[in-house]
């Protein structure tokens, strides 16, 4: 309640000072992956080379946000349940007062790392339309690996929502 009580009076103050803030702003975790995805990017050679922010610059960077009057931020990645700090993560966010919610793949949510995944304000779990076009981009099996974490998190509460690539196949 008191991060959505935030996220409103960030809003109306933004407004009222007719001043531009990043309400909402799209966070990359890690560029590491579990998954080749056959139109991803990782592969790029500058992305290969580019460097990991450590905790503690992520910290600052959600500092730096919540200063500019963010209020939401979105985890993205790669995966971004491939960093070992990833619940200390959310916590840091949530002690901001501030929502955070991730893009996943979906094939690390497990019951093992349900508790840290429900700390999380919502998931969106990528799908690539059907099971045989989402197996075609994202290898064989990994369709019903998605549907299990998104049945895991739907049957424990979590607010999901399913995300996709549009290509000619989707």
């Amino acid at each position: 309640m008191l991060r959505s009580a935030n996220f409103f009076k960030s809003l109306l103050w933004a407004r009222i000072l007719n001043r531009r803030v990043p309400l909402r702003v799209g966070l990359q975790l890690t560029k590491y992956c579990n998954m080749r995805c056959s139109y991803c990017y990782a592969d790029f050679e500058r992305y290969k080379t580019a460097k990991e922010l450590s905790t503690d610059e992520i910290f600052n960077v959600v500092d730096e946000l919540h200063t500019l009057g963010c209020r939401w931020i979105w985890f993205l990645g790669g995966e971004p349940m491939m960093r070992e700090d990833f619940g200390r993560i959310i916590d840091y966010v949530h002690s901001k007062g501030m929502f955070c919610d991730m893009n996943s793949n979906g094939i690390l949510i497990n019951k093992d790392n349900l508790s840290t995944v429900k700390k999380l304000d919502g998931v969106a779990i990528s799908i690539d339309g059907n099971e045989e076009t989402n197996d075609f981009y994202r290898g064989k099996g990994m369709y019903q690996k998605a549907i299990k974490a998104v049945e895991l998190l739907v049957a424990n509460g979590v607010s999901v929502r399913i995300h996709s690539i549009l290509t000619k196949k989707t």
